[in-house]
């Protein structure tokens, strides 16, 4: 974490000549006697190499890093208390015209777009919390019924959940497919119902 906060000092300090700005001479002027800072961040690194500890901090980083991969930030979802059911109309607005490769207007902005009705949701979307050993046996239970089915974590261990159902699991990252879909609890599923999408929390 150190030799990360030194790093994002040094290059923030190397963009400040982008705007500086040549204000003139306002009063006397003295040479600075103080250490320039980047010379000092510069020899705290040398000296951290020196004593063997650059390895072992850059060590550190690559754990950090690892964890946030396995285990990104996740939501405050709670598990479902009662079941609950409806529909998504996933349709959008055009915000600005749509043109062609010869300039021909193909869709005016304002024009609402269904994508269901040129694309089908392939797969059905289970959303769970995979630190929850029921709705980890709950998604085994659905993939039993629908293999296909992805599986989307709102919170738990991507690794160890890939180990455990033994297939590819995705993260809603900032919880953004969640909100999207007005999920406020999990397990839920989530597949195609025409021309809308057909949600469904599960109490278990």
């Amino acid at each position: 974490m150190q030799l990360r906060i030194i790093i994002m000092i040094i290059f923030s300090l190397s963009t400040i000549n982008l705007w500086a700005k040549d204000l003139g001479v306002v009063g006397p002027t003295y040479k600075i006697s103080e250490t320039n800072l980047l010379q000092y961040i510069y020899n705290k690194l040398n000296q951290i190499q020196k004593d063997g500890k650059l390895e072992e901090l850059q060590q550190e980083y690559t754990k950090q890093i690892q964890k946030q991969i396995e285990r990104p930030v996740g939501s405050n979802i709670r598990p479902a208390i009662k079941n609950r059911q409806w529909l998504y109309d996933p349709s959008l607005a055009l915000h600005k015209d749509i043109y062609d490769d010869n300039g021909n207007v193909v869709a005016k902005k304002g024009t609402v777009i269904n994508p269901l009705s040129y694309i089908t949701l392939s797969k059905d979307l289970l959303f769970i919390n995979a630190d929850l050993d029921k709705e980890l046996d709950f998604a085994k239970i659905i993939l039993k019924d629908k293999p296909n089915t992805k599986i989307i974590l709102v919170n738990g261990n991507i690794l160890e959940t890939n180990k455990n159902l033994k297939l590819p699991v995705y993260f809603d990252q900032a919880a953004r497919l969640s909100s999207r879909f007005g999920i406020n609890n999990t397990p839920a599923i989530v597949k195609q119902l025409g021309s809308n999408l057909e949600i469904r929390e599960v109490a278990l």
